[in-house]
């Protein structure tokens, strides 16, 4: 930014700061950019895998869930979470974040006006009945009486 005679000039492209939204377009440049092997490791909490890991474990997730169809995920900050959103906007399902520390009341409002189907991942939750989706177990399965999003 240019600060001159008390006004504000954005120069340049705008700058992203801790707690913006991510664009769209960042994302998926960084999603292409991790497909062609690139990048440096990714790490939360302690665990890490190479781009190409995250979109393999992505992509199995991905592969069990529906287009349009709203899947949840216990928004902790894990590498489990990593993976769930990028399975979600790989397949164009909308994902829910629940909070980690959410109470039984907060997850049943949630959960009910979203609509979700399922949630990612195991989360402990002992109040939710929904089915529990991984990458090597459960699926997002066609329902009759509920008719996915526009995806």
């Amino acid at each position: 930014m240019f600060v001159g005679s008390g006004k504000v000039t954005p120069v340049g492209p705008p700058v992203a700061r801790v707690g913006d939204a991510v664009p769209v377009d960042l994302l998926h440049g960084l999603l292409e950019h991790a497909e062609r092997g690139g990048g440096p490791e990714i790490a939360v909490a302690g665990e890490s895998c190479s781009p190409a890991e995250l979109i393999d474990r992505a992509d199995r997730l991905a592969d069990r869930l529906m287009p349009g169809v709203p899947v949840a995920v216990r928004a902790s900050g894990s590498l489990d979470t990593v993976v769930a959103v990028v399975a979600a906007l790989r397949a164009k399902a909308p994902l829910v974040p629940i909070a980690d520390d959410s109470g039984a009341s907060e997850r049943t409002h949630i959960l009910a006006d979203s609509g979700a189907r399922a949630i990612l991942g195991e989360h402990g939750w002992s109040d939710v009945d929904l089915p529990v989706v991984t990458e090597h177990a459960g699926a997002v399965e066609p329902d009759d009486g509920v008719a996915p999003l526009d995806a």
